[in-house]
């Protein structure tokens, strides 16, 4: 593993374990093992890191509930497959996921324009919601509510799994999304 990858490891770690605002350059070089030469070799603050950080499991995030995804199905076949996907992300990364949304919110503050929202991931979603609009199958919504709605399900449901309230099995999963499809259409 590289140096660069054991600084966003030790990042990620002392995320989970204290939060992003209790996070120091001090106490990433520490979990890392690097000296602070090293960390700014490849990082000219916190800020950026977190940044990179952020780009890094947002990317990851996109290509694994991309995998497999095919733009040219139904908008509900592609609605089901790319929620099932995030879904399973979230359940499998958790931590990834938790600090990706948090940091997503904060950078919308510092960076309003930046085109770090634009994911593959979103973008997929929002054409799937504009085709769907297209057919007046789903609401005619501002995309980013339509996001916000599905996702906020999805999150919220992954968050309740993580906590031990309840299993979710495929029957469940599959409730959940067509509750999500229910939530939007027209």
């Amino acid at each position: 593993m590289s140096k660069k990858e054991d600084i966003f490891n030790a990042t990620l770690q002392l995320i989970i374990e204290e939060g992003i605002q209790a996070v120091t350059l001090a106490k990433i070089l520490g979990k890392a093992g690097v000296g602070s030469g090293t960390l700014y070799h490849y990082f000219s603050s916190k800020e950026q890191l977190l940044y990179e950080l952020y780009l890094k499991l947002s990317g990851r995030m996109s290509e694994s509930v991309l995998n497999g995804y095919d733009p040219h199905e139904s908008v509900r076949i592609r609605f089901n497959k790319l929620l099932k996907g995030y879904l399973e992300y979230i359940i499998h990364n958790f931590h990834e996921h938790n600090f990706t949304e948090q940091y997503f919110y904060i950078l919308r503050k510092t960076r309003p324009s930046d085109s770090a929202f634009d994911t593959p991931f979103r973008s997929a979603l929002g054409k799937i919601f504009t085709d769907g609009q297209d057919q007046k199958i789903i609401l005619n919504y501002e995309i980013p509510i339509l996001i916000q709605i599905t996702c906020g399900i999805i999150a919220s449901i992954a968050r309740g799994n993580q906590s031990n309230r309840y299993i979710l099995d495929e029957l469940k999963k599959q409730q959940i999304l067509d509750s999500c499809w229910n939530s939007i259409r027209a």
